[in-house]
């Protein structure tokens, strides 16, 4: 097992904050699926997406029972901001009582919709090992 607390010892920090385990360790998980989406945003709206997901999406999934967490990751591609949002759950079945009947079609809102250039109608399930 690796320790995240020895990663990066008398380095710089990151110019980002790494959330730990309360033990700082990362530890085995078993059955859980990670459900991977991807949207290329306007850059004027990728903030505007930030804010949506923190008060609308990641709320609204908290509820879901098998939800168990969620990564907003982006970066500054071409003529936007691309964004990979990454949320994890217990199962399949979890993820149905979010996504539906087809699990791999994206789940996103009209007004969501417009913030971006460009963005996946299906999404991509891993389960994580």
């Amino acid at each position: 097992m690796v320790c995240l607390a020895l990663i990066g010892r008398g380095r710089p920090a990151p110019p980002f904050t790494v959330r730990r385990h309360r033990l700082g360790c990362a530890t085995r998980e078993d059955n859980v699926i990670s459900r991977q989406w991807r949207g290329l945003a306007h850059p004027n709206r990728a903030q505007d997406y930030v804010d949506h997901l923190r008060t609308v999406t990641f709320p609204a999934l908290r509820k879901i029972h098998g939800f168990v967490d969620a990564s907003i990751l982006s970066r500054p591609l071409g003529a936007g901001v691309e964004f990979l949002i990454v949320t994890r759950w217990d199962s399949m079945d979890a993820i149905a009582k979010f996504a539906g009947a087809d699990p791999e079609a994206a789940v996103i809102s009209t007004s969501a919709a417009d913030m971006f250039i460009e963005y996946d109608r299906r999404v991509r399930h891993f389960e994580v090992v």
